[in-house]
C-alpha cells in the first residue's frame, strides 16, 4: 500500500496543480487569469485540513478519504471550461482530503520508521515541480483517466480491516492544545 500511496501522491499533487497552474492560470488554455484562484486553492487545500482531518478521525478506513480525494480531482478537470472556481474549489478540496486520507494510512503502515513517510512526501514534491513545467492538452485529459483508475484501486485494495482504536494516552491533553493549533492555522492562512 505504501507503494500505491506514493505513486497516487506524485499524481494528485501533479493533477491539482496542472489543473491550476497550466488550465486556470496558464498562458496556452488560461481559462481564467486571476491570482485569486492561487489564494482560494490554497486556503482550501492546506487551511482546510484542519477540518477534514478532525472529519477523518471518524472514518474507519482512511483509503476512502483518499479515494475521494482522487475523485474530487478528476471531477474538477471538466469542470474547469465552464465553471473554474468550482473546479479549482473541488480540487482543492480533493488535495486536501488525499493528503489527509493517505498521510494517515502512510503513517500508521510505516510506525515507527519514517523512511516510507518521506518517499511519500518527496513524491508529491515531484508531482508539484513537474506540473509547473507540463504542457500540452494530453495531460488535460490524463489527470482525470488516472485520478478514477487510482480511486478504484484504492477502494479495491485500501484498508479493508477497520483501524484499531488508539491507544488512550497516559498525558492528559492540555487545553491549550486546541488555541494552539487555532493559531497556527491562522498564521498558515495569512
Amino acid at each position: 500500500m505504501t507503494g500505491i500511496y506514493t505513486v497516487l501522491h506524485f499524481f494528485v499533487d501533479f493533477t491539482t496543480i496542472f489543473l491550476l497552474t497550466g488550465l486556470m492560470l496558464g498562458p496556452d488554455i488560461g481559462v481564467i487569469h486571476r491570482g485569486e484562484a492561487i489564494i482560494l486553492y490554497n486556503l482550501i487545500a492546506f487551511a482546510g485540513q484542519l477540518p477534514i482531518g478532525m472529519m477523518a478521525d471518524t472514518l474507519t478506513r482512511k483509503a476512502l478519504l483518499a479515494a475521494i480525494g482522487c475523485i474530487l480531482a478528476g471531477i474538477a478537470y471538466p469542470l474547469v471550461f465552464v465553471a473554474p472556481w468550482t473546479a479549482c474549489i473541488l480540487a482543492a478540496i480533493g488535495n486536501g482530503a488525499f493528503h489527509i486520507g493517505a498521510g494517515t494510512e502512510i503513517l500508521s503502515l510505516a510506525m515507527p520508521k519514517a523512511g516510507p513517510s518521506g518517499l511519500f512526501v518527496s513524491s508529491g514534491a515531484l508531482g508539484v515541480w513537474l506540473a509547473y513545467r507540463a504542457g500540452g492538452t494530453g495531460v488535460v485529459w490524463l489527470c482525470p483517466l488516472v485520478m478514477m483508475v487510482g480511486a478504484v484501486l484504492l477502494l479495491a485494495t485500501g484498508n479493508a480491516e477497520e483501524n484499531p482504536e488508539p491507544e488512550e494516552s497516559r498525558y492528559r491533553k492540555p487545553e491549550l492544545l486546541p488555541l494552539l493549533a487555532v493559531g497556527c492555522l491562522m498564521l498558515t492562512i495569512v
